[in-house]
């Protein structure tokens, strides 16, 4: 079937089934747009956290604050 006669076929079909063509075409289209997204995400976080494993955070000492025994409730 060539692209004309294809053309030809699309051209005599009925508004609701033209309709429901576009509607499938553009699900179509954003599964796997949305697909390709999230796939593309879930790489770019694996790559971040290669990236970061090797990040030293700075240790911090915290003082212990001891509480006096005897604290009667504060109102």
């Amino acid at each position: 079937m060539t692209i004309r006669e294809f053309i030809i076929k699309l051209q005599s079909l009925s508004d609701s089934q033209k309709k429901a063509i576009i509607i499938i075409a553009v699900v179509i289209t954003a599964f796997v747009c949305g697909f390709i997204w999230v796939r593309l995400s879930i790489q770019r976080l694996n790559n971040l956290g290669e990236v970061t494993k090797d990040i030293k955070f700075p240790e911090v000492e915290i003082p212990k604050i001891e509480l006096p025994a005897n604290i009667e409730n504060v109102k």
